[in-house]
């Protein structure tokens, strides 16, 4: 890889980087975390110096052409998307109304109502679940596992849907996107 042109000199090219928008943007995302050794005092009005290191989202503009493609990739899986997360969230209305029919007999508090029980579908769907509610029934636990595995499925199938869309779209593109 060869040195930046701009930056070749010895001395004066690295003055010319210190000076650059990165590096001043780098310096101040770490300048907070220095600042109290450097002056030995608690001045804890400095932390508020620490904001400065929300800075470093400037940087991101390098990856441009990145976000570019991910943009051209959710537009062309548009419906596909739209229609896997109308399943999820069809996924968990229906296991809510089966779970709450089948544990609310049993845990009257945990699935008092069908919104209720949304929370554990949710846990249940998106996670190994949260932990707080989780049912005590054989049929119920016989249908967390089949809803665990369908939840697993579901966010397969999303992952699925984008990497086709990325391999289509680096097909169309001809080769993998570079960044600087």
């Amino acid at each position: 890889m060869t040195a930046n042109p701009n930056y070749r000199h010895p001395l004066f090219g690295r003055l010319k980087w210190m000076a650059s928008s990165g590096a001043i943007v780098d310096v101040l995302a770490i300048l907070p975390f220095y600042l109290p050794y450097l002056i030995g005092y608690d001045l804890r009005f400095i932390r508020l110096l620490r904001l400065t290191r929300l800075l470093r989202f400037f940087k991101l503009g390098r990856y441009v052409g990145a976000f570019r493609m991910i943009r051209q990739v959710f537009r062309a899986k548009k419906e596909e998307l739209i229609l896997s997360l109308s399943i999820t969230l069809l996924l968990i209305v229906v296991a809510s109304c089966i779970m709450y029919f089948v544990e609310h007999d049993a845990q009257p508090t945990k699935f008092s109502s069908i919104p209720e029980t949304m929370w554990w579908s949710v846990a249940t769907l998106t996670t190994a679940g949260y932990g707080d509610v989780y049912p005590v029934t054989m049929l119920g636990k016989t249908l967390t596992a089949i809803i665990s595995i369908l939840g697993v499925g579901m966010f397969a199938l999303h992952a699925g849907i984008l990497a086709s869309g990325f391999s289509e779209s680096w097909k169309v593109n001809g080769d993998l996107p570079t960044l600087r």
